[in-house]
């Protein structure tokens, strides 16, 4: 699964960031950078992040007085955290710096087997900050691409998380997306804040007749839509569904039947019902929901239908009433849309149009 970051090469002068002469300025890090196919972040005080668990971090940040707070201190925990366990091998890293302009976008890639690593030696070497190593190091191949944004905030403060984390938000559609096109046109690769899977877009436009593109663009920005809109009907759910199995190769009308008895949305071939699909407004439906689940299987069995999803048009929940005899042995899986990973893919085959 191929996601976007965004990093500041180095944080500004505090008591815990110095630098060691004052010729060593912020260029001559990034130049580093550049060089070395690298970038990197403190948080020295509290050792090796490596392995260890958020709360163990949280702990020993707040400790070391980086962020005494326990809220800072969770929020740098979890920077830390995701730098070591969530940046994968092809992920895209934008270097900011300030609020207003973008340096470069890399890639990150592995050497030596890992693609996050702890280095002081390279630390000091990189920044000459003997108080502040910033050892905590990616392998990121870069272009140099400058963009200033001028006197727009487009970022938040900090130092590294996801991209629709770092831009504010109501930047999002406008220069976020002025970014994420220069990406496409450096790399050659479509990607969108909201998913990750346009990695996989070249595929599925061949395989679906163009409808990958639709499904990544179109649909998680309606998801997206939805979930900040604190009034709307469950009927605009049920249009994410349609608009999901479309992308499944399912067609409308003949496959895809809205409100037939008390189903919310059913999956029909050859005028047999495969698919009860139990559709919820509910953003925090889970596999756990019995009562929604009952519902569903209740409708199921009416129909004879082998196969039950409970969703809210983002998440889904998939159960197989032909295997075993509990929920429990029914469930095949659950993804969510707007963080689909990689494993989930058998759960897509599972639902499409065979």
């Amino acid at each position: 699964m191929i996601q976007i970051w965004v990093v500041t090469p180095y944080g500004k002068q505090t008591s815990h960031y110095t630098y060691k002469t004052r010729d060593l300025a912020f260029n001559d890090i990034w130049s580093y950078d550049l060089l070395n196919k690298t970038v990197a972040i403190g948080s020295s005080l509290i050792g090796n992040p490596k392995n260890r668990e958020i709360n163990e971090l949280q702990q020993l940040i707040m400790e070391a007085d980086i962020s005494p707070r326990p809220r800072s201190a969770k929020i740098k925990a979890d920077q830390l955290w995701n730098y070591y366990n969530k940046v994968k091998k092809g992920d895209f890293i934008i270097a900011k710096a300030g609020l207003s302009e973008v340096l470069g976008i890399g890639r990150a890639f592995k050497k030596d087997e890992q693609v996050a690593f702890y280095s002081i030696e390279k630390g000091i070497k990189r920044c000459g900050n003997d108080a502040n190593q910033h050892p905590n190091f990616l392998n990121v191949k870069w272009i140099e691409e400058k963009m200033n944004f001028g006197n727009t905030h487009v970022f938040r403060r900090g130092r590294f998380g996801l991209f629709e984390e770092m831009v504010v938000k109501k930047h999002l559609d406008i220069y976020g997306e002025k970014i994420l096109k220069r990406i496409n046109d450096l790399w050659g690769v479509e990607v969108n804040y909201l998913s990750s899977i346009k990695n996989e877009n070249k595929l599925a436009n061949k395989k679906n007749g163009g409808q990958g593109k639709m499904f990544n663009k179109n649909l998680l920005d309606k998801i997206q839509l939805l979930r900040q809109d604190p009034i709307h009907s469950e009927r605009e759910h049920e249009s994410l569904v349609e608009n999901f199995y479309q992308f499944l190769g399912w067609k409308p009308t003949s496959d895809i039947k809205y409100r037939r008895g008390r189903i919310d949305i059913s999956i029909q071939k050859n005028n047999k019902v495969l698919i009860v699909n139990e559709v919820k407004r509910d953003w925090g439906l889970n596999k756990n929901c019995m009562n929604v689940i009952s519902q569903a299987y209740h409708y199921a069995h009416e129909v004879g239908a082998p196969q039950v999803v409970i969703t809210n048009g983002d998440y889904y929940a998939i159960f197989d009433r032909s295997k075993g005899l509990s929920y429990k042995n029914h469930f095949v899986g659950d993804f969510c849309l707007s963080d689909l990973q990689p494993k989930d893919k058998s759960l897509l085959d599972f639902l499409k149009n065979k």
